[in-house]
């Protein structure tokens, strides 16, 4: 029988690889189905300079006959979105597979023993109109999204562990580099509705996250102000991009971020400054749909 390949791109800091990588390569080799119905080829992506003969050491400690990790260095400063798009065209878009899916994971996770293989299985169940499949958070989901218990479908897919359609960046060239971070996997999965295709969620599918399991705890006090210029900038392109053609509605959401009380004056002056700059380049989608809704500031949820 002939195993599916999945590539798997993890995109990792330097303290990430100290902390995290171990535990979440081993978490991957211990998943049902491996040898059995698929092989997986994790890319771990590193973009600060980490000890080489330590990260070829670990290369060689978990290569296994249906287990095939590799090392990719990523020479550019850039955004999440940006790095994952490197990792896709010069490494996983190459990898020879008969079903062209990828899975985007972050490293701070333990991937639970059927998570992989549930993840593929709806997907082949899903297929002709799949573009996104995403695992289940342990101990926190995502904000609120609108999830369809019948279908399966949900607004939009959180990137800490989702399988991807090649075809999704095939066609419309993956994760929008002008989000530098957060955001971003909202707008991929905004862009798989507009181009016909659904978002999906596999609550039997888990992951443990650890920084998510964190975040809540440590994140608002130490990195607050870098936090709401990224979700600032985010709403703002957002708004730009799924309701720009509507000059109205487009007015309403620069008033929700006008208006919101827990970003500081001085961010939000940044936020509208850099926004204008990269206006002009923003794709703007002019199909309204049901999917695809931005209420108050920070909740992107939509009707599945």
């Amino acid at each position: 029988m002939t195993l599916a390949t999945i590539p798997v791109q993890i995109l990792a800091t330097r303290d990430e690889i100290d902390r995290y990588i171990e535990d979440c390569l081993q978490s991957l080799t211990r998943q049902t189905g491996l040898g059995e119905k698929f092989r997986l080829v994790p890319i771990i992506a590193t973009h600060q300079p980490v000890d080489a003969a330590w990260m070829q050491g670990l290369i060689e400690r978990f290569q296994g006959e249906h287990f095939h990790p590799q090392h990719m260095t990523i020479d550019r400063y850039c955004g999440y979105g940006e790095k994952q798009n490197l990792i896709w065209n010069e490494v996983t878009r190459s990898i020879p597979r008969d079903e062209r899916v990828f899975i985007a994971l972050n490293p701070d996770t333990i991937v639970h023993r059927d998570c992989v293989l549930s993840l593929w299985e709806m997907y082949l169940a899903k297929k002709d109109d799949a573009f996104v499949v995403e695992a289940r958070q342990f101990p926190h989901e995502n904000p609120y999204r609108h999830f369809n218990p019948d279908t399966y479908e949900i607004s939009w897919c959180s990137g800490a562990c989702a399988l991807y359609a090649d075809a999704l960046f095939e066609t419309g060239g993956g994760f929008d580099e002008h989000i530098f971070l957060y955001c971003e996997d909202v707008d991929l999965s905004w862009q798989a509705w507009q181009y016909g295709k659904k978002c999906y969620y596999c609550p039997w599918a888990y992951i443990s996250h650890m920084t998510g399991g964190l975040f809540r705890g440590v994140y608002q006090t130490h990195k607050y102000p870098q936090h709401a210029y990224y979700m600032g900038l985010g709403h703002l392109i957002l708004a730009k991009k799924y309701f720009g053609h509507d000059e109205a509605r487009f007015a309403d959401l620069l008033k929700v971020f006008e208006q919101d009380v827990y970003t500081p004056d001085v961010v939000k002056d940044r936020c509208l400054r850099d926004f204008r700059a990269m206006e002009p380049e923003l794709v703007v989608f002019d199909r309204p749909m049901k999917e695809i809704h931005m209420g108050r500031f920070g909740e992107f949820t939509g009707t599945v």
